[in-house]
């Protein structure tokens, strides 16, 4: 019988977190679902930990993908894999309270036009902390939690997605229409690829609702925040998002100052990350110049117009001048005395 919800974990060395994620799913009051788990070719004992889940309860599917492909694609393979009419997806190192589902759930029951239930906040939680409420939801969107709201590609939600934090583009903390994800475009970036599902999808949620129950447990994990491809791949999104809403938005072009504001940031946050880990200069200019050409200096440009104001700041002006070492100078200036020992804490807080 075709279970009404789909549970998505797609899994890639997380055996350690594995038990508690899959048990505290099990504990659910909400019990008509599916869980499919895609073991993302992980070279620990995932595999072996997802077994002998499984052998519990028959509800657990395990895809095994031979090649490491990434979050998006894990993802991908279970939205083709679901059976559910909803999906959901959950990350193997969190946790969800007993009536999670149920709360996400009780708002298609209520209204079956719903395409999407976005929970916009979680607890976060690090080692050896108590847990913090987490999500950031603008001012001018508060007006809508809890009622259906149609979304058309003018609305103000869809500022999310370019450069203005209005609520949170996490494929966590959702419920999803299966229609709504089935045989969205390929995503090849390993970073920002919520976002990128989100935005895809979007012109198929034409109904959703904001919720702010508090259910999801997200653990705060490690990470590289220096390794290159991070600013390959957040470049790669401001692309591939500026031509999606010119494709698909009428009004794509009042997007450009926050868009233009979003990449800066992107560039300096990286060049300043890169500074505080201790990587060369040579290194750093290296990254830079492989993935930073004409094309975005061009449309950067664009914001002499739209946004005189953010045009003429030295950040601005540095990059727009082409001189690495004005840059650098601009992105040292960015980086707080304190940086190298708040990197520490949050490396020693990570799960």
């Amino acid at each position: 019988m075709k279970p009404e919800m789909s549970i998505i974990l797609p899994c890639y060395n997380v055996s350690r977190w594995l038990d508690k994620c899959i048990k505290s799913i099990f504990a659910n009051d909400f019990t008509d679902y599916e869980v499919i788990c895609i073991n993302d070719a992980s070279t620990d004992d995932t595999l072996l930990h997802l077994r002998q889940l499984a052998k519990s309860d028959s509800r657990m599917k395990i895809i095994d993908l031979k090649k490491n492909g990434g979050l998006a694609n894990g993802r991908r393979v279970g939205i083709e894999a679901a059976q559910g009419n909803y999906i959901a997806f959950i990350d193997p190192d969190d946790l969800v309270e007993r009536d999670y589902l149920s709360t996400l759930h009780k708002y298609v029951v209520a209204d079956p036009e719903i395409d999407l239930v976005s929970m916009t906040h979680c607890y976060k939680e690090y080692k050896f902390l108590p847990k913090i409420v987490s999500g950031t939801v603008a001012e001018y969107v508060k007006d809508l939690y809890g009622k259906p709201i149609e979304l058309t590609p003018t609305h103000r939600l869809m500022d999310t997605f370019f450069g203005r934090t209005v609520w949170s583009i996490s494929a966590w903390c959702k419920l999803y229409r299966a229609e709504v994800l089935k045989n969205l475009p390929v995503i090849n970036v390993f970073y920002q690829e919520d976002l990128l599902l989100n935005l895809y999808a979007s012109p198929r949620i034409k109904r959703m609702v904001l919720i702010d129950d508090v259910k999801y447990h997200y653990r705060s994990g490690g990470g590289s925040a220096t390794n290159p491809r991070i600013l390959q791949d957040f470049v790669e999104v401001i692309r591939l998002k500026k031509q999606w809403a010119e494709d698909n938005l009428p009004d794509y072009e009042r997007h450009y100052p926050w868009i233009c504001f979003e990449l800066k940031n992107i560039i300096y946050g990286y060049l300043s990350r890169a500074i505080t880990s201790g990587k060369r200069t040579e290194e750093i200019k290296a990254v830079y110049d492989s993935v930073i050409n004409q094309s975005h200096l061009d449309f950067l440009a664009t914001t002499k117009d739209s946004a005189p104001d953010s045009y003429a700041s030295e950040d601005f002006q540095a990059i727009l001048s082409g001189d690495f070492a004005r840059i650098l100078a601009r992105a040292k200036s960015r980086v707080p005395r304190s940086q190298k020992f708040m990197d520490a804490v949050k490396r020693l807080l990570s799960y």
